[in-house]
């Protein structure tokens, strides 16, 4: 190996979300996520991970996504496995170097040859955006026949949903934020997190979303949906936890929680969490809902790997203007002046500590 080799402790798992909320700041994060999305990258990055092995295709080609960017962009390095290898990573923590195309496992001093891999750089990002962007309308068009497909089949449950669905005392006349673990989640909490407090507000937090706004002191009056990525500590928040139910009654989010000792409500409806979340909103009387990192295009939902959106579609036609999608540009009439001065500082001054570890990082 020569001296320009990527050295560290490896870490795997199968489940990328799962991955990031436990490796090490400094270590090799080993996945395998076919099309790697942005929301997975994010949080990778924002461990702190030196490098990045995909036992999968980072970026196929078949629709644009931002995963392989974020790590360019960030200058971290991001490897594939190459194909037919048979390569499989323990779970850690494993020693490992890469060098050149060739990536070793060390035990005991001794390097092995483990695999090949080859190295994500401009040139191919760029490839595989011009190959996406040749097959978008056939792939936009297969993925809203589907979606529409899918909402008029299941209309009448959704319907039926809608009116079973048990509405959430507390919620009525309040301005009700549904917060998901979408692309740029965290900086869109950070920005917004003086709207959390103002008075006659209500948090709803979906899943992981729930550890972004801990992060910045923020706990969610609500944590709903199928709890596979619930933050490290859930059991001692002060809030309610809802499960999401299929419209059969099975919910692996309620055994989720009954195996971390937490006691929840369950709720049944034919969605994603996300909608689910929504419609809770909307059928407990919320007086605007308004949500950050909740998916609503095509390529979110393939980002999530899913060819359709169905309920998301039922789910927005029906609840219509009630609901905003924030961005850090937009602007909410009923925060006060201080708040939004709050929200400017906060903005500013991540922005200022970002250019920081930018800049100490080409100091060293």
């Amino acid at each position: 190996m020569g001296r320009t080799a990527i050295t560290g402790t490896g870490y795997f798992n199968r489940i990328t979300k799962k991955l990031a909320q436990e490796i090490p700041a400094g270590s090799i994060a080993f996945l395998s996520h076919r099309d790697l999305d942005q929301t997975a990258a994010e949080s990778l990055v924002y461990r702190g991970v030196k490098a990045v092995v995909n036992l999968d295709c980072s970026m196929t080609g078949r629709f644009n996504h931002e995963g392989v960017a974020v790590f360019l962009n960030k200058q971290i390095p991001l490897f594939d496995v190459v194909e037919g290898s048979s390569f499989c990573p323990t779970e850690g923590p494993m020693a490992i170097a890469i060098a050149g195309s060739a990536l070793y496992t060390g035990e005991k001093g001794i390097w092995t040859q483990a695999t090949e891999v080859y190295r994500w750089d401009e040139p191919a990002f760029k490839r595989c955006r011009e190959k996406a962007a040749f097959r978008e309308a056939e792939v936009f068009t297969s993925f809203m026949e589907n979606s529409l497909s899918h909402a008029a089949e299941g209309l009448r449950e959704f319907i039926a949903g809608v009116h079973a669905l048990e509405p959430l005392e507390g919620l009525e006349g309040k301005r009700v934020f549904v917060i998901a673990r979408g692309a740029g989640y965290r900086e869109e909490i950070r920005c917004w997190k003086s709207a959390f407090k103002e008075a006659g507000t209500v948090v709803i937090a979906v899943d992981g979303a729930a550890e972004g706004l801990i992060e910045e002191g923020i706990v969610p009056d609500v944590i709903t949906g199928d709890m596979d990525s619930l933050p490290a500590g859930a059991s001692g928040l002060n809030c309610r936890f809802i499960a999401h139910a299929y419209p059969d009654g099975t919910s692996p989010g309620k055994e989720r929680l009954k195996a971390c000792g937490i006691s929840c409500e369950v709720r049944a409806f034919p969605g994603m969490s996300e909608d689910l979340a929504i419609m809770i909103a909307g059928v407990s009387g919320a007086a605007g809902i308004f949500t950050i990192g909740c998916r609503s295009g095509y390529q979110e939902m393939l980002e999530k790997n899913r060819e359709g959106m169905g309920s998301t579609i039922l789910t927005r036609a029906y609840l219509g203007t009630r609901i905003s999608d924030l961005k850090s540009g937009s602007e909410l009439p009923f925060l006060s002046r201080q708040s939004r001065r709050a929200a400017r500082m906060e903005v500013l001054e991540h922005s200022r500590l970002e250019s920081g570890r930018k800049q100490g990082g080409r100091e060293q």
